[in-house]
């Protein structure tokens, strides 16, 4: 099973994908949770490293683009983001949400993209020939995301809460279906 994380080269401004090809994965994967401003920047050869969130919170393309036929999206974000009071005047609370808004957008209008062309090309998994979606082709996805908001914050949380989102994972996890 191939795996891949994204995260943002603060230096360039872009996206380096990180798969289980590559000896620095970890260091990936652990920048590629690196929330901006909130946690410190991830360096890996010495380049600083952000969350992957910042370009692509999900990176289909880069897996669509490797040839994938089924994809397992797995997110920290509910489908719906819950309306939130927060100090505006603290920098690290509005970074915050604005991030969420941010990744929650970007994510639900990536899937409901794949969703789109999976609607619109054969079921036998033939590549289309012609039109918009010259090129594409059905792929089959799974979509394990948490059915509300985690209630943690990111700045206050212990090991009861991460066991406890653990487990609720597994049991999304379990009850998720393939698209």
């Amino acid at each position: 099973v191939d795996f891949t994380a994204g995260a943002v080269d603060m230096i360039s401004g872009k996206l380096k994908s990180f798969d289980n090809y590559q000896p620095s994965l970890i260091d990936g994967i652990i920048a590629s949770t690196a929330i901006p401003i909130m946690m410190p920047i991830s360096p890996i050869g010495g380049i600083p490293f952000y969350d992957g969130g910042l370009r692509d919170a999900a990176p289909l393309k880069n897996v669509i683009e490797k040839g994938a036929d089924e994809i397992v999206i797995i997110l920290c974000q509910s489908e719906q983001l819950s309306e939130k009071n927060f100090n505006t005047g603290k920098l690290m609370h509005l970074v915050s949400r604005i991030m969420e808004i941010v990744v929650n957008e970007t994510v639900n209008n990536d899937i409901a993209r794949m969703k789109d062309i999976n609607c619109q090309v054969p079921k036998n998994s033939d590549i289309i020939k012609r039109g918009v979606h010259s090129g594409k082709k059905r792929i089959k996805f799974k979509i394990i995301r948490p059915p509300k908001e985690l209630s943690v914050k990111i700045d206050k949380f212990n090991k009861a809460d991460i066991e406890q989102m653990i487990e609720q994972g597994k049991i999304t996890a379990q009850n998720s279906k393939w698209i």
